[in-house]
């Protein structure tokens, strides 16, 4: 799938160690989704499993980044499931990117940011 080579590639570019770290986790997400796929006749039992993937530290905080981890997750499922594949890797890379954002922004931002006086 387009999106785990893309993010194998910039995995040798230059990222902070915590960058490269999550990333790796995420293919390792992603591989899994990718052999979860065959294994559901609906997106809805493909979505039960796969969102439990880790996504957040046990599970704890999933429901958190629910909303956009749920739309990349059905468009891979979508696109796995399909012949010719739809919606396009640029679709599935947008959501992706889309869901990254939010997840950093609740998750890690929260750790970043300088208190507003």
């Amino acid at each position: 799938m387009h999106l785990i080579e893309m993010l194998r590639a910039r995995i040798t570019g230059d990222l902070s160690y915590f960058q490269a770290y999550l990333m790796r986790e995420d293919i390792g997400r992603l591989e899994q989704v990718v052999a979860e796929v065959p294994r559901h006749a609906d997106l809805a039992s493909f979505l039960a499993v796969a969102v439990k993937f880790g996504w957040t530290a046990e599970d704890r905080r999933t429901a958190d980044i629910s909303v956009p981890l749920e739309a990349v997750l059905s468009a891979i499922y979508t696109h796995l499931q399909s012949d010719p594949p739809t919606p396009p890797d640029d679709e599935i890379t947008r959501l992706w990117m889309a869901f990254d954002r939010h997840r950093i922004d609740r998750l890690a931002g929260c750790l970043a940011r300088v208190p507003s006086l």
